[in-house]
C-alpha cells in the first residue's frame, strides 16, 4: 500500500544508518549509555554492559554507525579513561546456534 514517506523507509531498511552489535570491552564496566569512539568522534552509545561470567569478558549492546561495525578498534568512554573495545559476533555466547535451549 502507498503512503507518505514509503520510499524512505525502503531505502533506510536496505542499509540503515545504524547497526545494533555486540562489544568486547578491555577494562572494567563502564556505565551504560556511554559513549564509543573511533578517531576521536563519537560513534554511538553502549547499551547493557556487563562482565560475562561465561566468558570472563566485559561484554555490551551497542548501536554504532554502520560504516565503523566492520571491525574497526574503538573506544568505550570509561571513569579510569577510555577502554579499548572490539566489534563481536551478535551472538557471542553460541555464535553457530548450537547450544540447546530450555
Amino acid at each position: 500500500e502507498r503512503f507518505s514517506g514509503r520510499d524512505a523507509l525502503a531505502l533506510e531498511g536496505r542499509a540503515p544508518a545504524n547497526r545494533l552489535v555486540t562489544l568486547v570491552v578491555n577494562g572494567p564496566v563502564p556505565a551504560a549509555g556511554a559513549a564509543i569512539v573511533r578517531d576521536g568522534a563519537r560513534v554511538g552509545p553502549l547499551t547493557s554492559p556487563c562482565r560475562s561470567p561465561e566468558l570472563g569478558k566485559v561484554i555490551g549492546l551497542a548501536v554504532i554507525q554502520r560504516n565503523v561495525a566492520d571491525g574497526t578498534p574503538l573506544q568505550v568512554e570509561a571513569e579510569g579513561g577510555p577502554a579499548a573495545a572490539s566489534v563481536a559476533p551478535l551472538s557471542i555466547v553460541d555464535p553457530d546456534k548450537r547450544r540447546p535451549r530450555a
